[in-house]
């Protein structure tokens, strides 16, 4: 009898520790954001730029060279709310860039990710914004098959 209940719990354990491994070994969803510089002068971050507030980014300044990209990753779902927004300014032309995640109701059964992206990018005269196809393999992150790039031009 004490075999079948050693047995039994070992068993659960087993189970338990399999279950624990598979959930660390899940991937972080994220969404990696690109601001291109497609001017002739070096652009810089707007006063709402929230990158250039964390103590972990000290001594960054995020300036973008001309012709030259940053490439920011956003981690998900802190930045699933309705809108996440940031601005790149040269001179007197400011670039509103602006990205966002709406559920699906209901999910479709193709679907990577339960919501959708989209993105922004105003002025329209200067400023652009795209999703890009991006393949989603990483073992580690998931991008849901898309990336968004900015652009000041």
């Amino acid at each position: 009898m004490d075999d079948l209940k050693n047995t039994a719990v070992l068993s659960v354990l087993t189970l338990f520790f399999c279950l624990a491994s598979l959930c660390a070994q899940a991937a972080d969803e994220v969404v990696d954001v690109e601001v291109f510089n497609a001017t002739s002068a070096v652009i810089h971050p707007g006063d709402d730029f929230s990158w250039t507030k964390s103590p972990d980014n000290a001594g960054h300044d995020f300036t973008i060279n001309p012709g030259e990209s940053q490439e920011l990753t956003y981690y998900l779902p802190e930045s699933r709310g309705a809108r996440e927004s940031f601005s790149y300014t040269q001179g007197d032309k400011r670039c509103h860039f602006s990205f966002g995640h709406i559920p699906q109701e209901p999910m479709s059964s193709w679907a990577k990710m339960p919501y959708s992206r989209w993105a922004k990018g105003e002025p329209v005269e200067y400023c652009s914004a795209r999703l890009i196809d991006a393949a989603d393999n990483d073992e580690y992150v998931r991008n849901g098959g898309t990336r968004i790039k900015f652009i000041m031009k």
